[in-house]
């Protein structure tokens, strides 16, 4: 999952030109992805990925399909997934790591205000804009 939606969140969010083609195309493996994930949970009938305790499967996972709307991706296209997201959300251990290092709040709610998110993507953009520029200079020697 992380490769493939870095990419669309990539493209989506932080790409210095608009590539209809690389956004689409990682979009669609994103919602292939989420469509497996969906399958698999509606098909078991259980609570999670792998039966009815929480594993590493669900933990690896959760990060990324929290951040679904980052990549441009609602979850209300996979109803079951949705449900699981949010019974993840709620876990007390879950609720318990969102506190470290400070607390400050997490993506999933910031997602949800679009003031933040303008704001949080234009420092993203920012971010990779000194990358690449870094990155071109170190290239040249300088």
């Amino acid at each position: 999952m992380g490769p493939t939606q870095g990419q669309a969140n990539h493209y989506v969010r932080y790409a210095s030109e608009d590539i209809p083609y690389a956004k689409a195309r990682s979009q669609d493996e994103v919602r292939r992805l989420y469509s497996v994930l969906e399958t698999r949970l509606a098909s078991k009938g259980s609570s999670y990925l792998v039966g009815e305790k929480c594993t590493i499967a669900d933990i690896s996972l959760w990060g990324w399909v929290t951040l679904s709307r980052w990549a441009g991706i609602e979850l209300g296209e996979y109803p079951t997934l949705e449900r699981w997201e949010e019974r993840m959300f709620r876990r007390p251990a879950v609720q318990e790591g969102r506190q470290v290092p400070g607390g400050s709040g997490h993506q999933r709610e910031l997602l949800r205000d679009p003031e933040k998110v303008k704001a949080f993507e234009e420092r993203g953009r920012a971010f990779y804009r000194q990358q690449a520029a870094d990155g071109m200079m170190s290239k040249q020697g300088v």
